[in-house]
């Protein structure tokens, strides 16, 4: 199934299985060992996330059907991942913000929800005297692409080439050898500002609470039957979104 499913629903199902002592073990795709360091025997599935698995899980995991404007916490529980990466968290000379940004193709279109050259331009600008910036983008992580894969923004060249105080999460990785989403966990939990993406980036940065402004043109969540930035996103670390 897609992340951001994964991080609504199974992470805090499983979870509240560990709390209870229930819990024998979990699957997930290629590097997500960092997500799921309280399970007792975690596994990889290498094959590709997909949104076509959502039914199968659907009938194991309560809260599979994300798109409505409350959930069933009965049994979900999101893991405290600022407390459980405190003591490794990432802190740079200024207070850090993360920018995350997406360049893909979205329900076979062309891409919508995403921050051009300009609009980057603008908020570096605006931002770095301020906090120590961090810039995600996935583009470059062959194994974390699923099934909407990037398309080169350019972003890295401009960032290298105009901002070079700006740091990547690419730039992280080489300098500490840690993966992909270690590091990601690191850094959120060293962090207090974010802007975000719809979608994973923005589901995964609301377990560390902090302000997490997320940014998008179009995606059910917006619904008025939904409105799920606002009912229960907080719910996951308590972040002001």
């Amino acid at each position: 199934m897609e992340f951001g499913y994964e991080l609504i629903s199974v992470i805090p199902y499983a979870y509240s299985l560990h709390k209870k002592g229930l819990l024998e073990g979990t699957i997930s795709g290629i590097g997500s060992e960092p997500l799921y360091t309280f399970s007792p025997d975690h596994k990889i599935n290498p094959a590709p996330r997909d949104f076509a698995n959502t039914a199968a899980t659907a009938k194991r995991v309560p809260n599979v059907w994300i798109h409505k404007d409350r959930l069933n916490k009965d049994e979900w529980e999101p893991p405290p991942y600022k407390q459980m990466y405190r003591d490794v968290a990432m802190m740079f000379e200024k207070p850090t913000i993360v920018i995350y940004n997406r360049y893909n193709r979205e329900w076979d279109k062309d891409p919508i929800n995403y921050f051009d050259l300009p609009t980057l331009r603008s908020i570096f600008s605006m931002l770095r005297d301020e906090y120590s910036i961090v810039y995600f983008n996935v583009r470059g992580e062959e194994e974390l692409e699923d099934n909407a894969h990037s398309i080169d923004l350019g972003d890295y060249d401009m960032i290298r080439s105009e901002f070079p105080e700006v740091r990547t999460i690419h730039d992280i990785i080489k300098e500490t050898c840690l993966s992909y989403n270690e590091a990601q966990m690191r850094i959120f939990a060293g962090c207090e500002r974010f802007v975000t993406m719809n979608g994973g980036p923005a589901i995964l940065a609301s377990y560390f609470g902090g302000e997490n402004i997320i940014y998008t043109k179009e995606c059910r969540e917006l619904g008025k039957t939904v409105n799920s930035f606002y009912n229960w996103y907080p719910d996951f670390g308590g972040s002001l979104i």
